[in-house]
């Protein structure tokens, strides 16, 4: 039997329904005008993100108590970047809403680590219960390299080869795909 992310959140105190999952995706603009993520983005912008979403979306109306966030990473897969707690709404301008969220120290030790497969490529969140059933894919070396930006990025054909296959070089091959 293959490990799911449910016994790892109920491991670190998350009960799954009081949860969602969240993917968030590099994109620089949303349609909507909102700006986005991108792969240099630091854990602040993040978690700045993070707290806010449009009225208008599928965005649950009294979110639980966890948010456990993640990067997408490929098409399928997605990278756990953090958890957050959630402490109520602090605004509302009929546009977007913002929450007062704070990063936890719920499953620390897996951030930027936990890989889970991602079942549907156009959801961007879901219930804790629903990701529960989500496979684990790897839980990867405790240091990923981050991508260093496309205006530093010169490789030798020798990292190229590291790059396209090492799981420690995955935030570059997102990167580089969105491009």
């Amino acid at each position: 039997m293959a490990l799911t992310l449910g016994p790892l959140l109920r491991d670190a105190g998350i009960d799954p329904s009081d949860a969602i999952v969240i993917r968030h995706a590099y994109v620089k603009e949303h349609w909507d005008g909102f700006r986005g993520l991108h792969a240099d983005s630091t854990d602040a912008e993040i978690l700045d993100y993070t707290s806010g979403y449009g009225v208008n979306g599928s965005f649950p109306v009294v979110p639980p108590r966890y948010w456990i966030v993640f990067i997408k990473e490929g098409g399928s897969q997605a990278r756990l970047w953090s958890v957050v707690e959630n402490r109520g709404e602090v605004s509302n301008d009929g546009v977007l809403r913002r929450f007062d969220v704070t990063e936890s120290e719920h499953m620390v030790e897996l951030r930027k680590r936990l890989v889970i497969g991602w079942r549907s490529p156009r959801t961007w969140w879901m219930r804790g219960a629903t990701a529960a059933s989500y496979p684990v894919e790897a839980i990867s070396d405790a240091e990923p390299i981050p991508f260093p930006g496309f205006d530093r990025l010169v490789l030798s054909y020798v990292q190229l080869q590291a790059v396209m296959r090492e799981p420690r070089y995955a935030s570059w091959r997102t990167a580089l795909s969105s491009v």
